[in-house]
Formats: C-alpha cells, structure tokens, sequence
C-alpha cells in the first residue's frame, strides 16, 4: 500500500523526520537490549548513551509534530495512529531506561550490593536522584509549553529544524564528551560529600542541583564551541577541521568592485611590442578588489560554507591575472591594501569561518627581486635560486645556433620542452647571464629552482609563514607537482607535428623529490601553526597528470604532505582538452567528454577514500577559474532546462564524498560566455595567444580557420568562468558602480541571472544549493564520509551510484544525463540485507525514502526520470 503522505509536497520533511526517527529508535533499542547485561562504568556508559539517543527520538517527535500541525486534515487522519504509536514507543523506552536508572546494583556496582556501612548513603543518594527526577518532570512540563507555542506558530518550524540539527551534530561528538568526563568526576565527587549532609541541610541540596545544571550548560557551551573545529569519527576519534567543510572559490578580480581602489589604467611601454604579453593594465574598465569581498560576506556564509578560498591578490607584474607575484607579502594596490586582507580575515573569522589563499611557489614573476639579482650574474647570491641551462650543443661540445650568417646570434634551446599557455619554448634567453631560463609557463614567469635549499627556506619564510602569522588557514598550491623537475633537460618524446616544441609533462611533473620538498614544506613552515594532525594547516594540492598510485603519496595523511588534492581526470575528460593541443576540439569539434568517462574519473578519485578507510582523502568541485562551466560542459544551458540542470550538479557534487568546493557564480548556474563574445572580449592571455597563433593568424583572409579559433575559446577558454558575477540586473549587474563599467564584458543572460533575483525565488538554483550543503552536513557520514560505489559504468544517459556508512546505511544516488525520458529499477546493491525487521513497526521495511530531487514530488514518475533529473534515496 502506497504511503498517504508520498503524495503531498508539504509532507516531505514529516517523511524525512520520520525515516530517522526509526533508525534511532533502532539504535535505542539496541542500545536498552545491551544495558542489562553491562555493569559498574560500562553500564552508566551505556546509559548515557541510550539517554542521548532518546532525546534525539523526542526531538524528531517535536518535529514530526510541527509538520503534522500543518498537513491536510485527511492526512493527519491517516497518520494520526502512526504518530501516536510512535509517542507510545519511546515513552516505554524512556520508562524502561528509568527503571535502568533505578537498578541501584547495576548503578553502583556489585561491590555495594551487600554492604550495610553504605546503605545511608545510597539512601541519600537516592534521594538526590529523585530531586533530580523532579526536576526533570518540572522540565517535562516545560517541554509541553514549548511544543504548544511552537504548534500555534508557525514561524518555529525552521527553527525548530535548525536547532534539531545542531543538536544531533552535538550528539554525534561523542569524543568531545570525553574530554568532559573530568568535569563530572569532580562533580559526582562534590556530590557524594553533599549528599551525606543533604537530609539536615535543604540549602545544600539546592547548591547541588544548581552546581549540576552549571555544569550542564556549561559542557553544552564548550560543545557549541567546539563543534565545528572537530568532527567525530565512528572510531571515537576527531577527524581533521577540513574534512567536513565546504569552500567558496572567489576569484576577486570579477567578483564585486567596491570602487574604493584607484586601479589606474597606465598602458606598459612593454605592450607596445609584439613579443611582449598584453598586461591587465592595459584594460579598460573596473575589477573587483578586497573590500568587494567584505561587501559580499552575507551572501558566501547564506549559502553555508564554511571555508573562503581567495584567488591571487598578491603585488603581482599583471600578465596573468595575479599568478605573476612580485612580492609574496605585499597586497597589489589594485585590489586593495593590506589593512583591507587583515579586516577580511577578521571579519570572515568572526562569522566562524576560515580562510584559505593560493600559494603559488613553483615560479615568480620576471619582476620579482629574486629574479632581477638572479639574472645578472652566475655568481651572485641568488644565482641558482631560478632554473637556467647553456643553450645546447652539438657533437663537438659547441653551442648550436639557430640564426642565420649575418643575424644577430640566436642559440639553441636547452630542449625541445613546450611552455603551457603560450605553446611555445619553455626556455627564454637572457643577455645578461648568456643562458637560458626555464619557465613552465608564460616567459615572464620563470621557474623557481627548488633544488637550492636557501631558496626553499625564503619560501617558507616569506610565502607561507607570512601569512600564517596573520591568520590565514590554509592554501591551495598552485601547479603543486612542479616543483622538482628533470635537471638533466632531457628532449621529451615527439607527440605532435604541430611544433618543434614537445609537450613535458613527464619532465617538470611528480620529480624525483617532489615529496621530499612538500613534507619538508609542511614540516618546517606550517606544522608549527597547527595544532596536530586534527586541527592542521589544510592544504589543498593542484595535482594534473597524476596516477591514481602516484596521488596515494599525495594525500595520505601518514605521508604528511597536502590535505587533498584537485584531480582533473574530470574536468579534462573527452578530446576538448585544451592543453592537448593536438586534440582540441578546435581541431575536433563537438567530440567531447562521455558519460563513462566521468564516472571513470570520479571513481578514481572516490576510491582514495573507501580503498583507505579515509586515511587519504579527495575534492569535489566541478568548477574552477581555469576552466569552463559545468553547466556548458556536462548537461545543458538550455533555457527550459538549465535550473534543472544546475540542481542536477549541485547533487552530484553534494553526494560525492570529500571536501566539496563551490566556485563563484556556479551557485546560480552561470553560463559561458556568449557565442557573439570575439577575440576582443577575451581577456586570458591563453586564449589572446591561441587566436593570435600563425595557423590562425589567416595571412590570407581565411574566415573559417580565424573563427575556429574563437569557437576553440568560447568552448575550452579560461575566461569561460571570469566573466564579471552577476549580482542584481542592473546595467553592469551589481557588480561595479563605476561609469568605466566593468574590466570583461558582462554575460547577455545577468538580467536572467543574477543573485538577487534567485534570492527571491524558493525554487532557484541559489536556494537548492543552501538546501542540498545543509542536506550534505545533516548527513555527513553517508555523503561526505561514506563510500561510493558506480552501478552502471557503460551507460551514457544515467549514472547511477551508491553511497554507504561504515555501519551499513545506504543512500541511492540516479542523475539522468539526457533530454530523455529514462526508466529505471532499483539495483539490488543499493537495497539494505533482505528480511532486515523494523524493531518499532515489527514489520519488513524496504521501501526506499525520496530524500530530495530537482522534480518536485508531484512531478516525479515512479520508475522513470524525467529529462536532466536527479534524485536521492535513502535506502
């Protein structure tokens, strides 16, 4: 027979609470069936523990109350003796946990039982005890008041959820009360020693049950306190802070203009030649800065993160948005100064967040001190503290020249290695020094040599312990795997006839002394700034081109180097790759990822989890500032499909386990830019170069190969995710006041999409996102901490998987990836052990519970998926 309440929208929350409430009243029960056979302190123990479960069952009775208050009559009829049997059933669990109490050999051990000397002073205590359990029926009383007010109000309902969660987040702590149990030692203590003058002396009765209700809240206190720097495991133990979190990218310079910098647009002599990179001051128009992400806080802690992850803000030389940093402990005056970061981290402290920044160590900028003393001598004190190499040279030992009899003298590169971004040489020469250096990147970004120890010492000094000092908790590194490199400068194989210039990654990624250097980084910078493993400085690692074996010795907590890692199997799935240059989809359009290969990737990133029992641990993000959005990318940005497909991320995301990240404006479903935006509107450096490329660069007037170009872009550029946020539908979307406008043009869709208007809407993507990390917080152990497990790898339209906890509960996770219809049976593996028996109901309970879904109720088909539908099952 179908549930009564299956078919009411408003009766969502009155299922939900009523799914928990039978997996605690079968834990309770458990708990009651084990306390008989217990005694002494194993006993008192057990005890607690069922009261702590019984006060959980009586809250989500509160609540399923308050739910029934607001259903239709003719479905409070129906539910009405569901509800009582209910009250029935935990009433007789807290009589017979009473009774429990009330065993005064079970309390007190056998040792008591026959003892006549102490029979006073269990009757004293007894008697302390029932003041106790009249005080308790005064509260009972109280409780009563509190349910009547909360039925007559209607505005108690969500906070009544609210503080139902917080509660069970207390409950499930259960190694934070151990540090209490010094408290209550001393408390019982104080009151055995009362308790022998208790029966001449009311005043000192009443000084011990006031000495025990301080003692009571003031362990809830430290509870409160505590409770979001530690979480507790089913081992008993507290896991690591950033285990549990949810972090906001904020990329500052399209996230909000406060119009409090002067931001100068002062044309570089530099740009005028054409060998030189165009620098951001060169732009026309207004980015975002510090202030802009103080203006914004309210929003980052409405959706209910808990970290702020902050992009580049560093003096920087303003060729590749930030990544270019001429001082690591100076703020660049476009975004602000240095009291402005100092009042953000203040400020997004006193929210109880936390604040991570990017590291980015594996190079500078050309115009870094460092580099400039570098460069004029091979001798000075810093003359091995950047990579440099002779050109190269040929049989005879000599160095080989490129240029031609009468040109000035160009030598030969050291190697054949190919820059990212540019896709040119990795090696720029140097007059000054006759030598090459080495830069993965763009040539104004040379190459730190780790392999100098006082250059990693400076490092740690300046770059990192810096900022600890002010406060900060954390970094993402950036380009993390760089660091130690192939000294030799060997040639890298031969993979495309586009360049002379060979992708080497095998050469500048996972070095022979990678790992050396990040525990020496950990060890020496950042372990002194923790407070133990549990309470570390998190840190995040940016690992592309790492095997699955390879990136165990990244994130395994006994290794002692990164916190997790950024995999991006995912996110660089299919041929549209665009560091592949001879497979992107400007060569090969509209071959991108497929469905099997995600859950690929994801799989191997889930599997760092359940293949360790959580001893190594993983991300789950779909968006960054160096690639595109995932709407575009993975389901749709159809008009009649894009909310729906937007929620469909938001569940993937929430139900993968890891720490999750959210990049700005994803959580309102922002799109690529549009499809007119042209070499003009982009921004990046990547993509200005990519057009300008002399294959593209059409001599001869060709059309065709200049658009392909600019597809190439609009499909895998940088600038995809840098578009200005979308704050309100005003001229320039709330996010600049200036008449300048903003520094990008903004996306054609901000006045359909933006902040404010999603604010107001209950169904938007914005509000599904808050509902889907309180959903991911309610439920940590099932979908942060539980194991994952893909059912149907080879489907390209569905992809299935379960999530499990360490005890055995399950959770049915069903995405459609299509503009389909697609019917679906419940796998047998997502099922709990056939012939499992309700202890409360007496009866065989199966029936998968709709935990949430992008459809609402009315809307979703038993066995079937609508288009780009996602919905959750607790099993």
């Amino acid at each position: 027979m179908a549930n009564p309440l299956d078919t009411d929208a408003g009766s969502e929350r009155f299922s939900s609470y009523e799914a928990e409430l039978k997996l605690v009243q079968a834990d309770l029960s458990q708990k009651l069936d084990q306390i008989p056979e217990l005694t002494a302190e194993p006993r008192k123990a057990a005890i607690s523990q069922a009261e702590r479960a019984l006060e959980e069952a009586r809250e989500l009775l509160d609540s399923m109350r308050l739910e029934k208050s607001s259903l239709p009559q003719h479905l409070k009829v129906k539910i009405n003796q569901r509800f009582r049997n209910y009250e029935t059933d935990v009433d007789a669990a807290k009589r017979k946990l009473k009774g429990m109490h009330d065993d005064r050999s079970a309390l007190f051990g056998k040792r008591y039982t026959d003892d006549p000397a102490r029979d006073e002073q269990l009757e004293q205590r007894q008697q302390l005890l029932s003041g106790t359990d009249r005080l308790d029926r005064s509260s009972g009383r109280l409780r009563e008041s509190q349910r009547i007010a909360l039925e007559t109000e209607d505005i108690g309902r969500n906070t009544l959820a609210d503080l139902a969660g917080q509660r069970e987040t207390i409950q499930n702590t259960r190694g934070t009360l151990l540090e209490s149990e010094g408290y209550t030692d001393r408390s019982n203590k104080t009151l055995r020693g009362m308790a022998r003058r208790m029966a001449t002396n009311k005043i000192v009765t009443i000084a011990i049950i006031t000495v025990l209700v301080l003692l009571i809240i003031a362990v809830i206190v430290k509870l409160e306190a505590y409770k979001k720097e530690h979480r507790i495991g089913p081992d008993g133990k507290a896991r690591p802070w950033w285990k549990d979190v949810v972090c906001y990218q904020v990329w500052p310079r399209s996230f909000r203009d406060s119009g409090t910098t002067a931001q100068e647009r002062v044309p570089s002599e530099e740009a005028q030649d054409d060998e030189q990179e165009r620098t951001d001051q060169d732009l026309k128009g207004r980015h975002g800065d510090i202030r802009g992400v103080i203006e914004k806080l309210d929003h980052i802690q409405s959706l209910g993160v808990d970290v702020l992850w902050l992009c580049p803000v560093y003096a920087n030389s303003h060729k590749d948005a930030g990544y270019d940093i001429t001082d690591y402990s100076a703020i660049d005056p476009d975004f602000g100064t240095m009291a402005d970061m100092d009042e953000l981290i203040v400020r997004t402290k006193k929210r109880g967040m936390r604040i991570i920044i990017d590291l980015v160590v594996s190079h500078t900028s050309d115009k870094h001190a460092w580099f400039e003393e570098s460069r004029t001598s091979k001798t000075n004190p810093k003359a091995d503290w950047y990579i440099w190499a002779d050109p190269k040279r040929d049989a005879k030992g000599d160095f080989i020249i490129r240029s031609k009899p009468g040109e000035r003298i160009r030598y030969m590169e050291p190697s054949n290695w190919r820059a990212a971004l540019i896709h040119d040489t990795a090696w720029t020469w140097c007059e000054e020094r006759q030598q090459f250096y080495l830069h993965c990147f763009l040539k104004c970004q040379p190459d730190l040599n780790w392999e100098t120890e006082a250059c990693r010492k400076a490092i740690y000094e300046i770059a990192i312990e810096f900022w600890l000092k002010k406060g900060i908790d954390g970094f993402r590194v950036d380009t993390s795997n760089r660091m130690s490199k192939d000294m030799t400068f060997t040639d890298a194989e031969v993979t495309t006839n586009f360049s002379e210039f060979q992708d080497f990654s095998k050469h500048c990624l996972n070095g022979p002394r990678i790992h050396e250097y990040i525990q020496e980084m950990r060890r020496v910078s950042m372990d002194p700034y923790g407070k133990g493993m549990h309470d570390d400085v998190f840190l995040v690692g940016e690992l592309p081109g790492t095997k699955p074996e390879e990136l165990l010795l990244y994130v395994m907590a006994s290794q002692r180097q990164y916190s997790c890692s950024f995999d991006f199997d995912m996110l660089h799935g299919g041929n549209d790759h665009p560091d592949l240059v001879d497979k992107n989809s400007v060569l090969n359009p509209g071959q991108g990822f497929l469905l099997p290969e995600m859950k690929d990737c994801i799989t191997k990133t889930q599997s760092l989890i359940s293949s360790t029992g959580g001893e190594a641990w993983t991300t789950s993000f779909a968006e960054n500032h160096d690639q595109v959005r995932s709407i575009r990318r993975w389901v749709t940005d159809h008009p009649d499909y894009w909310s729906r497909a937007c929620k469909l991320m938001s569940i993937l995301e929430c139900t993968l386990s890891g720490t999750l990240f959210v990049f700005q404006g994803q959580e309102i479903g922002m799109h690529n830019m549009p499809s007119h935006f042209g070499p003009a509107d982009f921004r990046d450096i990547d993509a200005q170069k990519w057009c300008a490329r002399p294959k593209y660069a059409t001599p001869d007037g060709d059309p065709y190969m200049a658009q392909l170009a600019i597809d190439g872009v609009l499909n895998v550029g940088r600038d995809n995710t840098r578009t200005p946020m979308q704050w309100d539908d005003s001229a320039n979307a709330g996010f600049t006041a200036h008449r300048d406008g903003p520094w990008m043009p903004l996306n054609d869709n901000h006045r359909e999409i933006n902040v404010a208007k999603q604010n107001s809407d209950k169904d938007s993507p914005l509000n599904f996102w808050r509902k889907m990390i309180k959903y991911r917080a309610r439920h940590r152990e099932l979908f942060i901490h539980g194991t994952f497990k893909c059912l149907d790898r080879d489907n390209e339209r569905l992809f299935t998987f379960v999530k499990e906890t360490w005890n055995g509960y399950k959770a049915l996770v069903l995405l459609n990836f299509s503009a389909e219809r697609l019917p679906f049976t419940f796998p047998k593996e997502a099922l709990r052990e056939t012939g499992e028996v309700d202890k409360w109901s007496r009866r065989v309970t199966r029936k998968p519970l709709v935990l949430v879904g992008n459809y609402s109720p009315f809307e979703q088909e038993a066995g079937a998926l609508q288009r780009w539908e996602a919905r959750v099952y607790l099993m």
